[in-house]
């Protein structure tokens, strides 16, 4: 989100980029430089209404949900407008409060992680628009883009390796 990015930069020291001062706003939601900070390296997300929650993937409830801010939501239901797509949710609208800041048809291709998806066919969201974050953390995938400057993406193009499986304690 351009408006994010442009609160970020002026709060950036010139001389030490992300010094004691904006580390401490960083990384305070209550700031404005903490919510543009929380927003850029997680994605917006939206809250759910009075009595609706989501459980993640270790068993928590959500209050919150990720969406899908490269596209506008275009009468979608919240389920399809979320990412990863939640169909627990399609009865639901898309809150009038989300303000998405759609990626353009002409603007680079942009790359962003943060999203947990588990799909084992990978593919650009849009031409120009790709997740990576695929879930190494739970048993999913490695995933990386070879990017040689092209403006449109496309699936060839990710390169995968499956998570090892994890090791407990005390066993070989």
């Amino acid at each position: 989100d351009p408006t994010d990015i442009r609160v970020i930069d002026e709060h950036l020291s010139a001389e030490s980029r992300f010094d004691a001062r904006f580390l401490a706003l960083a990384a305070d939601l209550q700031h404005p430089v903490g919510t543009a900070v929380e927003r850029v390296l997680k994605g917006p997300e939206v809250a759910l209404p009075a009595g609706v929650s989501v459980t993640d993937q270790d068993g928590r409830p959500r209050r919150h949900v990720r969406i899908r801010w490269f596209e506008a939501p275009n009468a979608q239901s919240l389920g399809r407008y979320c990412l990863p797509a939640l169909g627990t949710l399609d009865g639901l609208h898309v809150p009038a409060s989300v303000l998405p800041s759609p990626w353009a048809q002409d603007d680079p291709p942009v790359f962003f992680g943060h999203y947990s998806l588990h799909e084992t066919k990978l593919q650009p969201l849009a031409h120009n628009v790709a997740c990576l974050d695929y879930s190494v953390a739970r048993e999913g995938q490695l995933c990386a883009y070879r990017f040689d400057g092209e403006s449109v993406l496309s699936a060839e193009r990710f390169v995968t390796v499956p998570a090892r499986q994890r090791r407990t304690m005390g066993r070989k």
